[in-house]
């Protein structure tokens, strides 16, 4: 499998780097260039490898403070999705996500085009927690020959328009720590960062769904007639709209909810890569995985507090602070996508990192 997936993965940047020039390009056609290697982001991959598997490769990519392992390896998604015919991998970004979002996005982008090539469909599903969305969302924006290589997309608790706890969040880490961390600092309302990746609408570019929970702890807000999990052209729902008033779902548990979980694998097996709803059953799907397996089984609660304490540590142990917010990068600036007078000064832009023969981590 190795050998095979280094020669997909170069066989198919190569064809992607011949066929970019075949004729001129709008600005919001041309993807960004990459500051990561490949080789990089090949080495935060991990799979657990079934090349034949029918829906092919879904990506995990987490969320602020975590790592993929902590996020998704002790939960249904990495556990129960290979019996349902796919192949799982997921992604852990630098430094916890806590740091450059723009940087985070680049994993998400080189990840896609890694394991595209060697998914048993030759493209991706994507479901993401809170950051994560925000940085697949960046990468489906500032790399569009990607979005050809999704066929689907599920958001849990993505903050597209950010939240207003990031400033509360960053007054206290100021005072405390002497700066915020970059990524909460992007994420907070009225941001450059959220005002460059909403400069377009900021719509579904491939088939969307989010799902988040009235219940939030930790992005605000989600009630209301535009909750920051609002995405145009995606199919948005809370998890209390499909279930009932009395589910109970925070921030952290959403990545383990049997209900969003039913929700997203009709995403995942739906030829045209759209959520049914319909799946939601109060009295079953909301509480039971496939198979009639307990939303016990994941031991939600001391699972959701074990993750709130490690992001916490994460952000108060984090070194990476900053009292301002991190430049955009020249590219957002030359597509026009944010005022010049937040942009880095003009300067070359960095050369493309050349296409890697390393392949991810297997288990």
């Amino acid at each position: 499998m190795p050998s095979a997936f280094r020669r997909g993965a170069g066989a198919f940047l190569l064809c992607c780097a011949l066929t970019t020039h075949a004729a001129p390009l709008r600005s919001t056609d041309r993807d960004a260039p990459f500051s990561v290697a490949a080789s990089t982001v090949s080495a935060a991959i991990t799979c657990k490898p079934d090349p034949r598997a029918r829906y092919g490769t879904v990506l995990l990519v987490h969320g602020t403070g975590s790592t993929g392992a902590e996020t998704w390896a002790p939960g249904p998604y990495w556990q129960l999705l290979p019996a349902q015919g796919l192949q799982v991998c997921y992604v852990t970004l630098p430094n916890r996500a806590l740091s450059d979002a723009q940087v985070s996005a680049e994993y998400v982008a080189h990840a896609v085009q890694l394991l595209a090539p060697a998914s048993s469909t030759r493209n991706v599903a994507i479901i993401a927690h809170s950051q994560g969305n925000l940085n697949t969302q960046w990468a489906l924006n500032f790399w569009p020959s990607i979005r050809k290589l999704v066929r689907t997309y599920v958001s849990i608790a993505g903050d597209f328009k950010g939240t207003l706890e990031g400033p509360f969040a960053c007054l206290g880490l100021n005072l405390l720590e002497g700066g915020c961390e970059p990524s909460i600092i992007q994420q907070s309302v009225g941001s450059n960062y959220l005002a460059a990746s909403n400069a377009r609408g900021n719509t579904a570019f491939v088939p969307t769904t989010s799902v988040f929970t009235i219940e939030d702890d930790i992005i605000q807000p989600e009630i209301g007639p535009v909750p920051t999990s609002l995405l145009p052209n995606a199919q948005v729902a809370s998890i209390q709209q499909l279930c009932s008033l009395a589910h109970v779902a925070d921030h952290f548990t959403m990545t383990i909810d049997a209900g969003v979980f039913n929700v997203a694998l009709s995403a995942l097996t739906s030829p045209i890569g759209r959520a049914d709803f319909s799946v939601a059953k109060p009295l079953t799907t909301c509480l039971l995985y496939p198979g009639v397996i307990s939303s016990a089984t994941f031991s939600a609660v001391p699972g959701a507090i074990k993750q709130l304490a490690l992001d916490a540590a994460a952000v108060l142990t984090n070194g990476d602070r900053a009292r301002v917010e991190a430049p955009l990068k020249p590219y957002v600036c030359q597509r026009g996508d944010a005022p010049s007078a937040v942009c880095r000064s003009a300067a070359p832009a960095p050369a493309a990192a050349r296409p890697s023969n390393a392949h991810p981590h297997v288990l």
